[in-house]
């Protein structure tokens, strides 16, 4: 049992060294879990100041790494925030929300990115869609609308 115990306290003094010797190499992983997340600003070593991830409804909005980097002053930098959330552009609430502002629903999402504390990433090599990308920040959303899109499936 001591060595189970041994080398699961390893495993866990070794990651922080893996992820500094990663970054050194240009080789950090983009979706850090909260435990790695939580060892690497634990150290005395570099800490990071930005996380970039996958950010899935399904699972919260990864609220709890978006908690964690707003604490340790972290940017936190949501993707694929349309592409893994088909449900929640295709929303009544989404496209209702969409209407009223004459924008397009990914548009609202990635307003209620920003209104959460993201740095929202667009892959879109589409100059229009760019275009809107950029225009989000002027879309109103109250703070009921925010927390419901928020707990929409997580």
């Amino acid at each position: 049992m001591a060595d189970e115990h041994d080398a699961a306290s390893r495993t866990e003094e070794a990651t922080p060294r893996r992820l500094e010797q990663a970054r050194e190499q240009g080789d950090v992983p983009k979706t850090p879990e909260l435990p790695q997340l939580a060892s690497l600003c634990d150290g005395d070593g570099v800490r990071p100041a930005f996380v970039q991830n996958r950010c899935y409804a399904s699972s919260g909005w990864d609220r709890e790494v978006r908690a964690f980097c707003r604490t340790h002053d972290i940017v936190y930098q949501g993707f694929s925030l349309l592409t893994a959330n088909p449900e929640v552009l295709a929303s009544s609430l989404v496209r209702r929300i969409a209407t009223r502002e004459r924008v397009t629903p990914p548009q609202v999402v990635f307003r209620f990115a920003l209104a959460v504390g993201m740095l929202p990433l667009t892959g879109t090599s589409d100059r229009e869609h760019m275009t809107q990308d950029l225009a989000s920040p002027s879309v109103t959303l109250s703070p009921d609308e925010v927390e419901s899109i928020e707990s929409m499936a997580g």
